[in-house]
Formats: C-alpha cells, sequence, structure tokens
C-alpha cells in the first residue's frame, strides 16, 4: 500500500505544479477516472479536493465508507452525495478553486456556484490531469500488458474451442469470449463487444446481433477487458471456412496499411502523419473513398 499512496501522492503533487502558472489555489476533481488515477479510489461516486500546499479532502456517499477507507488511507474522507457542491463547500480559505470545464455539465456548474464560499471564484481547467495521464510509468505499462494478456488468452481459447464457426450467433460469441475474459480475472469488458459478421462487418462498430456466421464470412471482433482501472482494446478479423479472392484481397490492403502504421509510429511523429502511412496503402490499391 506504501507504494501506492506514493505514487498517487506523486501525482497529485504534479497537478499542483502544472496549475501553478493559474494560479489555482485548489482543485475539485469529481471525473472518476480522474479521482482514481489521483487517489486510488473505485468507487462510482467520488470527488478529491486538492488544495496547492498539497493537503486534500475525499468526499464519498455513504455505501462506500469501508471502501474509500481502505483504497485511501492517507486523505480524510466526507460523506455527501453531491460529492462537489459538498467539497467547495469546505474550501472557504481557497480563493480561486479550478474544477474540471471538461466534465461539468451546466447543471453541476450551477450547484457549484450556489455551494461556493463568498469570496471564491471558480476557475475552468482543462486538459492538464489528461496530459500528466499521457506518461505511463512502468507499473501502469505493466497493468495495460496484463491486462491484454488476459484478454487475449480468453479470444486465443474461444478461437482453439471451435466458437467462432458458422451457424452461431454473433451474440452467442460475444457471450462467450466475455464469459471467457470474466473467468480470466477480469472485472468486466472495457467496453461492448463487437462480434461484426459478413455485411455486418463493414460496420466499425456494429455491436452484436443475432446474424449468424456463414461460411465465407468475414468476422471482426473488437474486445477488451478491464482490471483494477486498466482496460485492454484488440481488434482481429477472421474467415469462416475458406478465404475468397476478395477477402484475402482487403484483408491484405488492411495488413499491409497497419504495418505501415506501425513502421511509422516513431518517436516525435505526429498521428496525422502516421494516420496518413495507413491511408495511402488504402488509396493506392483503390479503396481510398472506403
Amino acid at each position: 500500500m506504501a507504494l501506492a499512496d506514493t505514487r498517487y501522492s506523486n501525482r497529485r503533487r504534479k497537478l499542483m505544479t502544472e496549475l501553478s502558472g493559474q494560479r489555482i489555489d485548489a482543485i475539485i476533481v469529481t471525473h472518476l477516472t480522474h479521482v482514481r488515477y489521483l487517489t486510488g479510489f473505485s468507487g462510482s461516486n467520488g470527488g478529491l479536493l486538492l488544495r496547492k500546499d498539497l493537503s486534500a479532502l475525499m468526499a464519498t456517499d455513504g455505501r462506500y465508507t469501508t471502501q474509500i477507507a481502505q483504497e485511501v488511507p492517507d486523505i480524510e474522507a466526507s460523506l455527501g452525495r453531491d460529492v462537489g457542491p459538498h467539497l467547495l463547500e469546505k474550501a472557504s480559505d481557497d480563493l480561486r478553486v479550478g474544477y474540471e470545464a471538461d466534465y461539468v455539465t451546466v447543471a453541476q456548474l450551477e450547484r457549484l456556484e450556489k455551494a461556493k464560499p463568498e469570496g471564491v471564484t471558480l476557475v475552468p481547467v482543462t486538459g492538464v490531469i489528461e496530459k500528466i495521464r499521457l506518461v505511463k510509468d512502468n507499473i501502469e505499462l505493466q497493468k495495460l500488458e496484463e491486462i491484454a494478456a488476459l484478454a487475449n488468452q480468453a479470444l486465443t481459447e474461444l478461437i482453439e474451442a471451435g466458437e467462432v464457426a458458422a451457424g452461431r450467433t454473433e451474440r452467442q460469441v460475444a457471450a462467450d469470449l466475455e464469459y471467457r475474459m470474466r473467468m480470466l480475472g477480469s472485472e468486466r469488458v472495457s467496453f461492448d463487444t463487437i462480434v461484426a459478421s459478413g455485411e455486418n462487418s463493414a460496420k466499425p462498430h456494429h455491436g452484436a446481433d443475432d446474424r449468424e456466421l456463414r461460411k465465407g464470412d468475414l468476422v471482426t471482433i473488437d474486445f477488451g477487458a478491464h482490471l483494477r482501472g486498466f482496460n485492454s482494446d484488440c481488434t482481429r478479423t477472421f474467415v469462416i471456412g475458406e478465404v475468397t479472392d476478395f477477402a484475402r484481397e482487403i484483408y491484405d490492403i488492411v495488413l499491409r496499411a497497419q504495418e505501415a502504421g506501425v513502421e511509422a509510429a516513431v518517436p516525435g511523429a505526429k498521428l496525422v502523419d502516421v494516420d496518413a502511412a495507413c491511408r495511402d496503402i488504402i488509396t493506392e490499391a483503390g479503396y481510398g473513398e472506403y
């Protein structure tokens, strides 16, 4: 636990350093992904008041009194269901209080305005925590590798068991894959599993419905697992039965496009250039409009 506490406190210190140029006395963090990133709290309702001297206060509701004590032992917790206004009421000594403008709704901002003590000014903050999160430490990289390996193992087992086969529905395949990820230790899926077969494979975010897989189908499976705040995301395309010349052509073009993107993805490269490296291959093959 000591190691985790140090990592979270270091993140909070880095956040306040980034905000020093905006003359922020404190910030209220209510976006749950950011709350977890800065504190370790994984509940569905929580907020953090962080001051420039690095003193902090957490807020949650009565469902999480035991959980927040276990996950965030180094920060005092206060009970209040509407965590943003609840924390703001306790910020009377702070003149300029930041809030996450990208995630606070108009209605939530109105509640913050009503709750703020006299003399407090609310300051919109955008993109700062996201910037910090872009750079992963070694533990984060390890966790990402672990959850990716778990999800990939589930897919391997699905294929080896013959569960991606003609006559089975997309929904059945998705359910079997999700079950296998859960049995391997995943807390949940990282997004709705996509199993897109035949004509549905032309829809990047199709989902999974009752269409039965048929021989000759291209089947795209887009899936991910979630564990302890980390997500995986993997997409694979399969063919049911024999491969047609057209299916092989399309698959090979996309494969070459992917390989060109990987080659272009070097330190310092712009994302638009990596994207262009992929798209150029597809355009040269005559499929640019697709």
